[in-house]
Formats: C-alpha cells, sequence, structure tokens
C-alpha cells in the first residue's frame, strides 16, 4: 500500500495497491470489483477519488461495468453509488 501522498501526507482513502498483474488498483477500485458497498460508502466518505485511474485508464465505475459479470442488483446498486 502507498500511504504517503508527493506531500508527505497520509491519503489512506486514495492507497494505490499493487494487483498480481501489476497494476495499481485504488482501494477504492478493488472494494467496487469486490461488491462491497460498505467499504466502498466509506472510501467515499473518506475523499476517495472516484475519478483515479489505473494504468489502461480505468475508473472504479469502469471496471465495475466491464467486469464480464452479469450485473445482480447489489452490482447495479454500487454502480448507482458511485455515480452519485
Amino acid at each position: 500500500l502507498r500511504w504517503i501522498s508527493l506531500d508527505r501526507t497520509e491519503d489512506r482513502a486514495n492507497a494505490s495497491i499493487k494487483t498480481l498483474s501489476g497494476v495499481g488498483a485504488s482501494a477504492l477500485q478493488l472494494a467496487a470489483l469486490a461488491i462491497q458497498p460498505a467499504l466502498v460508502t466509506l472510501l467515499l466518505q473518506l475523499g476517495a477519488d472516484i475519478d483515479q485511474r489505473i494504468s489502461d485508464g480505468s475508473t472504479s465505475i469502469s471496471l465495475l461495468i466491464h467486469s464480464g459479470r452479469i450485473a445482480s442488483a447489489e452490482e447495479r446498486d454500487l454502480i448507482r453509488l458511485l455515480l452519485s
């Protein structure tokens, strides 16, 4: 996890996590992909950047929409939460 931002202050809401594929996904992106609405809500309340992108340009919303899964009711609610 990367907890220190460029100005040396803590930035836990926008922490970047290296995945197995080497992509630096944010905590918000991983919470969205894992369909964790409570965690997504908490990260958004803490100021997580909804528009943070990984190396291929994907955001939390685009990762969720293009995950290849059939959207369940919980996933649709999470997409609405991210869009609000």
